[in-house]
């Protein structure tokens, strides 16, 4: 996990702060879970599994930041355009995910796993 953090393209800060959320635990009971660990382990499969739509959507939240740093017309169009923009770059890559068949290879190789499973029972 931490190696995982510590490859990111990123600064430094940034990669303190990852690796200050993984240390995050909860206790529930008599069992210690590392929630922070599960939330960063979420996000990188997140990345991996949909590339197009995680592109997409950080593309749109830029490009609306972007908008919003506008003098005179930013404080007026940012509030509406970041949302709209990030829905329209999220909804763009998930479309082009869905068309590359990500979704697809992931049930093929469940398909294995279980015909796997059910040859050797």
């Amino acid at each position: 996990m931490l190696g995982r953090i510590e490859r990111l393209n990123v600064s430094a800060d940034v990669k303190a702060l990852l690796r200050d959320l993984a240390r995050i635990t909860l206790r529930v009971g008599e069992a210690v879970v590392s929630i922070g660990r599960k939330i960063i382990d979420f996000a990188f499969e997140l990345v991996k599994s949909y590339p197009s739509t995680t592109f997409g959507l950080a593309t749109g939240l830029i490009v609306g930041t972007l908008v919003a740093g506008i003098p005179l017309l930013g404080p007026l169009l940012g509030p509406i355009l970041t949302p709209l923009l990030s829905a329209f770059g999220l909804t763009l890559g998930a479309l082009e995910d869905l068309k590359d068949g990500g979704v697809r290879r992931r049930i093929d190789a469940l398909e294995r796993s279980v015909a796997t499973v059910l040859a050797n029972a």
